[in-house]
């Protein structure tokens, strides 16, 4: 059950995160080097890869950064 959980909260991550980068880059596409944009994205891929280690570890300070 947490398994499913866990799961269902990263796709909710995911589908947030790429429902947000176009707007996200429009909007700062001119103030944000290309170098710092791909830092970006990469974190942003990342977050529910940390969050649900955070689930299962049960990493309070992990999941207070996010």
């Amino acid at each position: 059950m947490v398994r499913l959980l866990t799961v269902i909260v990263a796709l909710l991550f995911v589908s947030i995160a790429a429902a947000c980068c176009p707007v996200a880059h429009a909007q700062s596409a001119a103030a944000v080097a290309p170098a710092q944009e791909a830092a970006i994205e990469a974190g942003i891929k990342e977050l529910p890869l940390q969050w649900s280690t955070a689930i299962l570890k049960k990493d309070a300070a992990i999941l207070e950064r996010i």
